[in-house]
Order: structure tokens, then C-alpha cells, then sequence
């Protein structure tokens, strides 16, 4: 059983104006030539430069999040699967090593939401190329991206430009926490899709395991008896492999345990502590749960 007086204590902190945006909430889709055509790929080579010097910023590669789509039949058509992009990320890192990344980089820089989150990365030999792609997408990116201008290098020695994607990246980054509203439910249903995304999935790292009537349960104890549908919420989280379903339940499925928001007077220990002593005493399914997964807070 969940037990109350924790639901309370995070209501209170919503309603107080108390809730602030992890400065940490970086969400960067990279798109690239696949592993599959080639061992080592630019992308790949930068994916392991970020694990080292890129902490506290999200990575997904972007043909896992157009497969993963594909295969459960949520949206039907690329331009959905592009708003979708939009909506969840703060930045396109694209390197443009490939057929199917050249196919992105035209179809992203005709969407105008995508356009200013991309940062593209060419081959060097194409940097006074008069082609279409130069005078095209690349000329549109150098005009509206927020992460302009386009970056140059050898495809095969991207490595030397890391530390300029790296500039871009923290540089519209945001530096502090964001006081964020989410007092009322009008305001939780308005919200951007990112942060309501997010502010489930903190709901379900701080009460998990948690099946879906609990999380709305949940829900109306902070917000009220709404009708809540969290499909699109759920779906995104699964599909970024934020989280997993096991036995009904659902769980975080990465390993680093932060919040994507700050939650002003709240011990969020105290409050785990407090849910893991009520599921000990009343529901031993989830502390068996628990006991397969990497628990933080025991």
C-alpha cells in the first residue's frame, strides 16, 4: 500500500511553487550511420567520448527511437515520429556520415521545431561543396539552429572535434534549476511534453514498483479526481528505456538514479524509506520485485 502522507508531502511542495526543472534534464537524440554498416562510426566514437566527459546529459540514439515506434505501432507516419523528436528533446546531434543520415538531415531541417535543435556535423571535404545539401539544410541549420554553426571534420577522425561539440552542447545548457508550475492539473495537462514526461518519471522512481492505477491514483491525490490518460507519457518512457514493466509493475530501468526535477523541503530518502517500510509491512510482491532490480535507497 502506498502510503499517504508521502503523496501529501509532495503535493504540498507542487502546490507551494516548490518544484524546479533539474538543470541536468538534457535529452540529446544522435543520429549517424549505423553500427550495422560499420564497426566504427563517427557517432560511435563520440557516444564513448560523452560517457566519460559528458555527465549529466541523456543520450539516445535516434534509428533505436524510429525502430522501437515501428515495432509497437504507436505512430504511423515519419512526420508524427519527427514532432515526437521535438517534443521529448532538447538537441539533435546529427553526423552526417550516411544515406539515411543525409535522408534525416533534409527531413529534419524542413521541420521547423526540429531546426533549431540541430547540430550537424559534416565532413570536412564538403565544407565549400556547392551541392544541395550545403546550400539546402546545411545553409537553413547555419540561420536558425540555436547550436549553429554546422561542424567540420574527417568523419573518420571525429574525435578532433569533440571538444567543440561539447562547447556547443553546454553552452545551451541550461546553468541552474528552473522553477517549473505544476500546481494545478490544468497546469500538469499544459505543460510541455518533455517536463510532464519526466515528472512522471520521478513519481515512478520515487514510489516504485507502481502499476499504472497506482501512478493515477497518485496522480489524484496530488491534482485531484481527473480523468488521466498517461499512454503517450508511459510509451515515451519505455521507449527511451527510462523504465521497464515487470509483473504489472513498473520500474526505472537506468541505473543512474537522479531526479529530473527539485522538489524544495522534501527528503526524498526520507520519503523512499517511508514507502519501502509500508510495502515491507503490507506488500512483499514489491519488495520481492525490488530485490531484482538495483534499489539506491537500501
Amino acid at each position: 500500500m502506498i502510503p499517504n502522507n508521502t503523496i501529501l508531502k509532495l503535493r504540498d511542495c507542487i502546490s507551494s511553487s516548490k518544484l524546479f526543472l533539474s538543470k541536468d534534464s538534457y535529452i540529446i537524440f544522435i543520429c549517424g550511420a549505423s553500427a550495422k554498416i560499420k564497426s566504427t562510426t563517427a557517432r560511435s566514437v563520440f557516444i564513448e567520448y560523452a560517457k566519460k566527459y559528458l555527465q549529466g546529459i541523456d543520450f539516445f540514439i535516434a534509428e533505436d527511437f524510429f525502430q522501437a515506434f515501428s515495432e509497437k505501432g504507436n505512430i504511423s507516419d515519419l512526420l508524427s515520429i519527427e514532432d515526437n523528436i521535438a517534443n521529448y528533446s532538447d538537441c539533435i546531434l546529427l553526423f552526417i556520415e550516411s544515406p539515411g543520415a543525409i535522408a534525416e538531415l533534409g527531413a529534419f531541417a524542413n521541420n521547423k521545431k526540429l531546426l533549431v535543435k540541430i547540430l550537424a556535423i559534416n565532413d570536412k571535404d564538403e565544407r565549400n561543396s556547392p551541392s544541395f545539401i550545403t546550400q539546402g539544410p546545411i545553409a537553413k541549420i547555419n540561420r536558425k539552429s540555436i547550436f549553429k554553426p554546422v561542424l567540420y571534420a574527417k568523419m573518420n577522425a571525429s574525435l578532433e572535434i569533440s571538444s567543440e561539440i561539447k562547447r556547443l552542447l553546454l553552452e545551451n545548457k541550461r546553468k541552474r534549476n528552473k522553477k517549473i508550475y505544476l500546481e494545478t492539473f490544468r497546469q500538469f495537462k499544459k505543460t510541455l511534453p518533455k517536463l510532464r514526461m519526466l515528472f512522471i518519471f520521478d513519481l515512478i522512481t520515487i514510489f516504485q514498483p507502481v502499476n499504472i492505477l497506482e501512478l493515477i491514483f497518485i496522480l489524484k491525490k496530488i491534482y485531484g479526481n481527473h480523468l488521466y490518460n498517461l499512454h503517450a507519457e508511459l510509451t515515451m518512457l519505455k521507449i527511451l528505456e527510462f523504465i521497464e514493466e515487470k509483473k504489472g509493475f513498473l520500474l526505472r530501468k537506468n541505473t543512474d538514479y537522479k531526479f529530473y526535477f527539485v522538489y524544495k523541503g522534501i527528503d526524498l530518502l526520507k520519503i523512499r524509506a517511508e514507502i519501502l517500510i509500508s510495502y515491507n509491512k503490507t506488500d512483499h510482491e514489491k519488495i520481492n520485485l525490488l530485490n531484482t532490480v538495483v534499489e539506491p535507497y537500501v
